[in-house]
């Protein structure tokens, strides 16, 4: 939390932080957050709630489909329902075996490549549905890729600022 000014508006900043560094929110770090900026742990935990961050640990693979408006307007919606029929879930669900779970962001930090895609740490585009189909089969066998498919290499972490 060093370099966030005590305030609820840094909240957001926070926790994006924190989601980045652990891939969820713990318990233990929202209740140091509370006592940090002494906000009622209540407040604390209900803006994480509501902010639509993850207060359990997620196994297996997180897919993120960029929401940005670049994103959308170079195809986002079909890439992001083309991502829902490959895993056969609905952003904001988990496959029954655990091994992914969709999200959708408007902060993957990837306009520039749009549309995109973030698996775990790495930020995929400009992608198609034959890219995103490969992307997927490599993490169902175990494996990652660095070039997303497409033959660039792009490295990214969950954390917007160091996108």
């Amino acid at each position: 939390m060093d370099g966030f000014r005590a305030r609820p508006e840094a909240l957001v900043a926070i926790f994006n932080a924190v989601q980045a560094r652990y891939g969820y929110l713990p318990e233990r770090a929202l209740r140091r957050i509370s006592e940090r900026m002494v906000i009622h742990w209540a407040q604390v935990f209900g803006a994480a709630g509501l902010g639509g961050f993850r207060l359990l640990p997620v196994e297996g693979h997180v897919v993120t489909v960029c929401t940005c408006a670049a994103c959308r307007f170079a195809g986002g919606e079909p890439l992001l329902r083309e991502t829902e029929r490959l895993l056969g879930i609905r952003a904001g669900e988990t496959t029954h075996d655990g091994a992914f779970t969709l999200e959708t962001s408007a902060d993957v930090a990837a306009g520039a490549i749009a549309p995109a895609i973030r698996i775990d740490t790495l930020v995929y585009g400009p992608l198609t549905a034959e890219h995103l189909g490969h992307l997927i089969e490599q993490r169902r066998g175990g494996g990652t890729s660095q070039d997303g498919g497409n033959g660039r290499r792009r490295r990214r972490t969950a954390v917007a600022r160091e996108s």
